[in-house]
């Protein structure tokens, strides 16, 4: 039983207390703990009460592991700082000092000297610049993954600026906790888009500098071919294979989408390699993109036509670019205020979410609008309810979300409504059951993954949609073993003032209750 913590191992048990209330933690004790977990077993029996002991466990083990990292990094912090002392002390040139710090961490942790070296960097960005992060670490709110996330995602800016973000996103433990990785890497980089914009823009454009195409080997004799690119191309790519891909799956095929995907890829850039080198080869160096900036909206075109707007109400607009990059024909929705698309205003900045991606600032937003013709861009305007910022509510009588519905949910909900999952919608899915008088509608729809959509539709669990008012809404999951998940669409992308005192992170909410089931 996991009981056997608190007892076994004789003296180290006792060893293990002491220290944990002196503050001081050591190896033998810790060994000592580890091997009690090795030999625990956890509750015995089945039913409700002892998965749901079980389902506890696994949550305090997760924690136990994210302040195991947290700790982690405060160690490799002072062993690095100690380090450099001696090396100091012993007369070692400034410019030799350092080496051979991040290989012994990744041989204490059996990893690759790269991955010592990452684990060595995110422990002194951590101990110097992101001290809420950390603390949230210790406590095993978040995962040391969140917290890679958040020291990349300040990266470009000042220490001072890189203290506030800490602040804003880790400052408050039970928010943190509800974001999940994936949520922490969208509070950064609104926070980093609002506070330093041009930073965040010098950034991406480095980063596009470092494209590439990397291969590695993967078992069974296959291998992953990867490519680094600019996010435009990337999501293009990959919109261009789904589509091909659904419309081979539409006209009968024994392979699987996936397979297609993949046979579709090959085929393109082997055909493209045998007709000799290609127009982007023979172009040499790609175009600067901070050249293509788009044109002020007093000429003409469909852009101009809607200059107008301009003072409207601010709302939420979908941009649909065909043809960008040039020639394949793909749609990309981005969703951002006409004050951002138009680049007016004070607040022309900030995070634009781009559907199949994530958040994206405002400038690269711009940029790919402009990489097509005037004539190929349309602008759907989506308005946001004025107080509680719900996407327009359309409904239908029938079963079936109709295809307008399906669009505002997925740019409405983003990612998969599941908390923590963070993959892409694949499927409108009726929060209540249409089976038992779930409309299909706006407010009772949620967009999710394949997978999810499937479990919840095990025995035991069932979903039901709050209407909140104003056009707010929540869902509520019940997992067979009783616990509640209560979880909101995120708010739609746009700038608010980055050092007002009234101005609040807005985040996809998250919240988890336990009700134990009646055991008959």
């Amino acid at each position: 039983m996991f009981d056997s913590l608190a007892t076994s191992g004789g003296g180290s048990a006792s060893q293990t207390t002491q220290h944990a209330t002196a503050g001081v933690v050591t190896a033998p004790a810790l060994r000592a703990a580890v091997a009690a977990l090795a030999a625990a077993s956890g509750p015995e029996g089945s039913g409700a009460a002892a998965d749901a002991e079980r389902l506890e466990l696994i949550r305090a083990l997760e924690d136990l592991k994210n302040a195991a990292a947290g700790c982690q990094a405060a160690l490799t912090a002072a062993f690095d700082a100690s380090q450099l002392a001696q090396q100091r002390d012993a007369g070692l040139p400034k410019h030799r000092r350092g080496r051979g710090i991040a290989a012994q961490i990744a041989l204490a942790r059996r990893v690759s000297p790269h991955r010592g070296q990452q684990h060595l960097s995110l422990a002194r960005i951590l101990q110097s610049e992101l001290p809420s992060t950390a603390r949230a670490m210790r406590s095993g709110l978040i995962t040391e993954r969140s917290a890679t996330l958040m020291a990349r995602g300040t990266t470009c800016l000042s220490r001072e600026d890189r203290l506030l973000v800490d602040q804003q996103v880790a400052g408050d433990p039970e928010a943190v906790e509800r974001l999940g990785e994936r949520g922490v890497q969208g509070a950064v980089a609104r926070w980093a888009s609002r506070l330093d914009p041009a930073a965040v823009v010098g950034q991406r454009r480095r980063a596009e500098s470092e494209r590439c195409v990397t291969l590695r080997p993967a078992p069974d004799t296959m291998t992953y071919l990867t490519a680094l690119l600019p996010v435009a191309d990337g999501v293009a790519v990959y919109a261009a294979l789904t589509r091909a891909a659904d419309s081979a799956t539409a006209a009968g095929t024994t392979r699987t989408r996936g397979q297609l995907m993949a046979d579709m890829l090959c085929e393109s850039v082997l055909a493209g390699a045998t007709a000799g080198p290609g127009a982007a080869a023979a172009g040499g160096e790609r175009a600067d993109c901070g050249a293509m900036r788009p044109a002020p909206a007093t000429g003409t075109g469909p852009a101009a036509a809607h200059t107008s707007d301009v003072d409207e109400p601010a709302g939420v607009s979908v941009t649909e670019i065909r043809g960008a990059p040039a020639g394949t024909g793909v749609v990309i929705n981005l969703l951002m205020t006409e004050r951002q698309l138009f680049g007016t205003g004070e607040v022309s900045e900030g995070e634009v979410f781009m559907e199949g991606y994530g958040l994206v600032d405002a400038d690269l937003a711009r940029q790919m609008a402009a990489l097509t013709p005037a004539d190929r861009v349309w602008l759907r305007r989506i308005y946001a309810h004025p107080t509680s910022g719900e996407l327009v509510a359309l409904d239908s009588r029938r079963r079936r979300f109709p295809t307008g519905v399906q669009q505002l949910i997925r740019l409405r909900d983003q990612y998969c409504r599941t908390p923590w999952c963070g993959a892409p919608i694949r499927q409108a899915d009726h929060a209540r059951s249409h089976a038992r008088g779930g409309g299909t509608s706006l407010s009772n729809g949620q967009g999710k993954c394949q997978a999810c959509n499937l479990a919840k539709e095990a025995p035991g669990w069932s979903t039901e949609s709050v209407d909140e008012g104003g056009g707010r809404h929540r869902v509520v999951t019940t997992t067979p073993t009783g616990q509640q998940y209560t979880t909101g669409p995120p708010e739609p992308p746009g700038p608010r003032s980055p050092r007002s005192g009234t101005d609040r992170e807005r985040r996809r909410e998250v919240t988890l209750t336990f009700r134990p089931r009646n055991v008959a």
